[in-house]
């Protein structure tokens, strides 16, 4: 059911071909992320399981189960600290779980109202912040802590 296909991409297009099939989800796929930094991918299902691999050959190191009814996106910072941040939904509100890469849960903290087109930005210090949309405001927090730095 929450199959990942890899495929081996060729410049001839047609030349292209499926390389390897994953099956360790039992519900669909809600979010994939990849840090070619931390030579890592993470996938995530909506019933809250996150499964973090190895790059190049997605051997599957870790699997957390997240406490939320509806995991939508994981994504993997690895500046300052690396992280796995992981998003989830809940009575029409999102939650968000900060953890380590071994899978320990650093934080983990409400949100108001639903989180909306997240993703995680670099600035030239090379530190990531966690960017989302939230009842009309861009909300900037610190990875892995957090912290409000800005609401737009």
């Amino acid at each position: 059911m929450g199959n990942i296909r890899i495929m081996k991409l060729n410049t001839n297009i047609k030349e292209s071909k499926m390389d390897l099939l994953i099956t360790d989800h039992l519900s669909p796929i809600s979010y994939i992320h990849c840090n070619s930094e931390l030579n890592l991918w993470i996938s995530a299902s909506i019933d809250g399981f996150i499964n973090l691999y190895a790059l190049p050959l997605s051997k599957l190191l870790r699997c957390l189960k997240v406490d939320t009814s509806n995991c939508e996106y994981a994504f993997l910072s690895s500046s300052p600290l690396p992280s796995i941040i992981v998003i989830g939904e809940d009575n029409n509100t999102s939650e968000i779980f900060v953890y380590s890469i071994n899978g320990e849960l650093y934080l983990r903290q409400k949100e108001q109202d639903i989180i909306e087109n997240p993703l995680i930005l670099r600035d030239l210090n090379s530190i990531e912040y966690l960017a989302y949309i939230m009842n009309e405001s861009i909300i900037i927090r610190t990875i892995p802590t957090l912290i409000l730095q800005s609401r737009i």
